[in-house]
């Protein structure tokens, strides 16, 4: 069963603090049969981000239910593609897939993409004026043939603004024993993306992170071929077209989705690549280093 509920304009502006959570603690055992709840917000004294806070915090640690909020203002007055954004955020919670790879891209790939989880790493920082000191590390892994669908792993690091994760081991046997259970079976290959790491931290990663992430394979019991490859987007290489592309609806000098720049340019030292993943219109070209294969 999916409802909403709304907090009105003129419910929220008489709220305070204490009311508001009476109110929220009131609706918890209504949001026990939910799957999804709507919030719609209004203007209020305690200011949007403090009730956005308070509302994460019922439904995600009291309660354990999927939300999406969005602004009372933009009902009438909404910004130009705003609701196509909310609808996608809420397909994407409650399941829904909102875009897949063409298959027929993907035929020629040496490994089975039925067989393979497609793993996420990275750690998030508190800026210096955060009340939370400790950051945080979080791994998704896909359990899906189209990798649309995915689970999660988080940790809090043991040192504030510690890059290396020490908890990978136990967050990739998660990630696992999740892809286990919808798909009866461990993966054949297992494609980690490490995002975060400078260059500088390169033999870190490999000394360190890959080593937790193989440990965790071994306790499958399984061989499973494993690849991993640290992606950067703050670089300082730009590419353009030689000559101007006419054919979109402007002209452009960007270089067309789908580009691959391997050689020449590329460090010696590793096995690196330029990608132009997808459409920019400030052309952020992905700097892929494979520390792993």
């Amino acid at each position: 069963m999916q409802r909403s509920i709304i907090f009105t304009r003129e419910l929220m502006s008489s709220l305070s603090l204490l009311a508001f959570l009476r109110v929220s603690n009131a609706c918890l055992d209504c949001l026990q049969v939910m799957k999804l709840v709507c919030l719609l917000f209004a203007e209020h004294q305690l200011g949007s981000q403090a009730i956005y806070n308070l509302t994460k915090q019922a439904c995600d640690q009291d309660v354990g239910i999927i939300s999406q909020c969005f602004k009372a203002d933009y009902v009438v007055n909404f910004p130009s593609g705003y609701f196509d954004n909310f609808l996608l955020k809420v397909n994407g919670k409650i399941g829904g897939c909102n875009s897949v790879i063409d298959p027929n891209i993907l035929k020629g790939l040496p490994f089975n993409l039925s067989r393979t989880m497609i793993v996420g790493v990275d750690v998030n920082h508190p800026p210096p004026t955060s009340d939370v000191n400790s950051s945080v590390s979080a791994a998704v892994g896909s359990y899906d043939p189209l990798f649309t669908k995915y689970s999660a792993s988080i940790r809090a690091q043991f040192k504030e603004g510690e890059e290396i994760v020490k908890q990978l081991d136990h967050m990739i046997n998660e990630l696992l024993n999740e892809y286990k259970k919808f798909n009866k079976n461990y993966p054949d290959n297992v494609i980690v993306f490490r995002d975060g790491v400078s260059e500088g931290q390169f033999e870190q990663v490999r000394k360190l992170e890959i080593p937790l992430i193989e440990k965790a394979i071994k306790t499958t019991g399984r061989s499973i071929k494993l690849s991993c490859i640290v992606t950067q987007k703050r670089h300082h290489t730009r590419f353009v077209l030689e000559k101007e592309d006419t054919s979109g609806r402007r002209p452009t000098h960007n270089v067309p989705s789908g580009t691959v720049v391997d050689t020449t340019i590329v460090e010696p030292n590793w096995k690196v690549f330029y990608l132009n993943s997808h459409f920019s219109p400030l052309v952020c070209l992905h700097l892929l280093f494979l520390l792993y294969e």
